[in-house]
């Protein structure tokens, strides 16, 4: 399979699946919901032509009551079901005409917008892309209690998100789960129920998931490092 540089999607609608008690919801930084944070995120985004909240568990408009977005963020649309995927479901019934979907975890608020056009560069002849960071730490093989080997990190990624779906592979991959049963938490649970084609690209460093106090007060300590929040 030959990658074309350059080659681009049409319109992208992001979704983000959120649920009542997600930890996005409940932690702060600088006194505003870390979901709040990735709003900002996508809406800084220039090749994103929509944003819909997939909420599930909880109304649209308690999630957006939850959530407190400033009063100069344009508020995003909201979708609801009882489950994940379900919620996934009615978002994209919600967006309209869009050749691709984003679907972006609630708790990614430092990374940069410029990942929407990393990922679409690279959409070419496969499914989903999505972007992942490289494995740093050494890799013991353990056996009994006993290192045994130190395992090659070279090829190994964690920690995926954001993904970019082909609106008609995510379609597919809701209807499969949809069939199953199977449950749908993130983008990796759609793709690998389906047996869709990914593709990986390396994320950002700063593109963590934010989901502890700790992580909150790392966010801010970073935020400060650059010279507050920008947009």
């Amino acid at each position: 399979m030959v990658i074309m540089p350059g080659m681009r999607l049409g319109p992208i609608v992001a979704i983000i699946p959120v649920a009542s008690d997600d930890p996005a919801i409940a932690l702060s930084i600088l006194g505003r919901p870390v979901i709040a944070w990735t709003l900002r995120r996508l809406q800084s985004a220039t090749r994103i032509e929509r944003i819909i909240l997939a909420v599930d568990g909880v109304s649209g408009a308690a999630a957006m009551a939850t959530i407190g977005s400033a009063e100069d963020d344009p508020p995003p649309a909201t979708a609801t079901g009882p489950d994940r995927a379900s919620a996934i479901r009615a978002a994209l019934e919600l967006a309209g005409p869009a050749d691709a979907v984003l679907l972006c975890p609630p708790d990614r608020p430092l990374g940069g917008a410029s990942i929407v056009d990393e990922l679409t560069v690279q959409a070419d002849g496969v499914d989903a892309v999505a972007a992942a960071r490289p494995v740093r730490s050494t890799l013991k093989r353990v056996d009994d209690g006993r290192v045994v080997a130190t395992v090659p990190r070279d090829s190994w990624r964690s920690d995926a998100g954001p993904w970019l779906f082909r609106r008609d592979a995510l379609e597919r991959a809701l209807a499969v789960s949809e069939t199953t049963g199977r449950p749908v938490v993130d983008g990796h649970d759609l793709a690998l129920g389906a047996g869709l084609l990914v593709r990986l690209i390396d994320a950002d460093a700063t593109d963590l998931s934010i989901r502890t106090p700790a992580d909150a007060r790392f966010a801010e300590r970073w935020l400060a490092s650059i010279g507050g929040p920008a947009r």
